[in-house]
């Protein structure tokens, strides 16, 4: 929630708004979820709060139910999201969840509209066994609201802090001595890069967005190669591969290989990797063939990698 809010606050700083978090005292401290997942949602429905408010207030708020019969080990949080914003007509909200929906042209064309961003949210909030929903007043501003149901946990905050980089579980029959860090914020992508991999014995951990990438870099020596994701939040490929390379050669350090995963496989594209500081791309969808082949011709040779 804190991370949210700093974020909402950034982003907002050219305008006139007054970012709030209010949260109810007796929430829990922690929870068994998807704390990645919850925070696109959120992310998602104040960057909306943000572009379609000019002056005024956004304000995030968080309460709890317990469950009803009070024996679960389950809570149920409920999360608001109210703006001072230009605000959405009935037939507007009624459409809004639905894929691709724009609320009409003329706020496509100022404000960028809202895309697929929602539909996505309300299938989150789905999966996390809750809802999502809009009221909304032309002229005066909106409240997204949304619930999930999410596990309490007894654990102590010290096994819980700063994971900034999720271990792989590689089933592998036979690993050999390669390690690779795999940088991306899809889920789908994410499992399909993963079993790859293991089909070709090697290890690897996983890094949701370019800042944790950035953050796990710190241990560099054990990493062999880096996929990177081209397009994600807070820090896209290009942008954590540049700040990569100015590491490297900071602290007077051999290239580490970095691979592009992109679904553009145009010639631009292709350009705007290399330019960053990228050694070859992957095209998205993948194909195994294609795909052994482009990190089998980056990894260094083995006898470099047991040297």
């Amino acid at each position: 929630l804190d991370d949210v809010i700093t974020d909402t606050k950034i982003k907002s700083e050219k305008k006139s708004i007054i970012v709030k978090l209010e949260k109810d005292a007796n929430i829990p401290k922690q929870f068994r979820g998807d704390p990645i997942r919850i925070k696109q949602i959120l992310n998602n429905l104040l960057d909306n709060a943000v572009k379609f408010t000019e002056k005024g207030s956004i304000s995030l708020n968080v309460n709890s139910k317990p469950p009803e019969d009070n024996t679960s080990n389950q809570i149920r949080l409920f999360f608001e999201i109210e703006d001072s914003g230009i605000g959405l007509s009935h037939e507007q909200c009624e459409m809004l969840f639905n894929p691709f929906s724009q609320a009409d042209s003329s706020t496509t064309r100022k404000y960028g509209g809202t895309g697929l961003g929602l539909a996505i949210c309300k299938d989150l909030a789905k999966l996390m066994h809750g809802s999502i929903e809009v009221s909304s007043v032309i002229g005066e501003g909106s409240t997204f609201s949304f619930n999930i149901l999410l596990n309490k946990t007894t654990q102590k905050a010290s096994t819980l802090s700063k994971p900034t980089v999720q271990k792989s579980d590689t089933n592998t029959e036979e690993t050999n001595q390669y390690r690779v860090l795999v940088v991306e914020d899809n889920v789908v992508n994410l499992m399909i890069t993963g079993k790859m991999l293991n089909k070709m014995g090697i290890a690897f951990d996983k890094a949701l967005d370019g800042v944790m990438a950035l953050r796990s870099f710190s241990g560099r020596t054990q990493y062999d190669l880096i996929l990177m994701d081209c397009m994600m939040p807070k820090m896209n490929g290009y942008e954590a591969t540049e700040k990569i390379r100015s590491l490297e050669k900071e602290e007077n350090l051999g290239n580490i290989p970095i691979i592009a995963l992109t679904a553009n496989a145009m010639q631009g594209d292709r350009d705007k990797c290399k330019k960053s500081g990228m050694n070859d791309f992957i095209s998205k969808p993948f194909k195994y063939e294609e795909f052994s082949e482009i990190i089998n011709r980056n990894l260094p040779s083995k006898a470099t990698a047991a040297d």
